[in-house]
């Protein structure tokens, strides 16, 4: 069933239908929210939620300029959907960040546990010749002991 874009009221004055509006209006603010919404963002989804959230407070044939009302709408939703975006890269960021500085404390006590280790089992190999560390590095390439 195709929707009336148009109705006549008891004046014989003809009356635009929001399903007429919309279907006029379509083309335009998909193209509108192609071009202003962010690249992740279906334009459709844009359009959607703007008629939605129109809808939601007063039908389109109140409005006085649906056009630019919607355009608003869209607008305005493609820049929460940034925002949105960027809280999320920036929280994603952080918190890797967060894992690497807590990371930093763990390896560097590791690594001296490691290099400790290694120069304990590097001592109890040379110590029955009664050599002694020449550096005190850890490591097998830095395990050089001098009789």
């Amino acid at each position: 069933m195709a929707a009336e874009r148009l109705v006549e009221d008891q004046f014989d004055n003809v009356i635009p239908t929001d399903p007429g509006i919309f279907v006029d209006l379509y083309p335009y603010l998909r193209r509108f929210a192609a071009v202003v919404g962010p690249m992740e963002v279906d334009p459709d989804d844009l359009v959607q939620d703007a008629i939605e959230r129109t809808l939601k407070r007063q039908p389109l044939t109140t409005l006085e300029n649906p056009r630019a009302y919607l355009s608003k709408t869209i607008l305005n939703l493609a820049s929460n959907h940034r925002r949105s975006m960027a809280r999320a890269r920036r929280s994603t960021t952080r918190l890797h960040s967060d894992e690497a500085t807590l990371q930093s404390p763990l390896r560097t006590h590791l690594l001296t546990v490691s290099t400790f280790m290694t120069a304990e089992a590097c001592y109890l190999r040379n110590a029955d010749e009664g050599a002694v560390p020449v550096d005190g590095r850890g490591g097998n390439s830095a395990c050089r002991w001098s009789p």
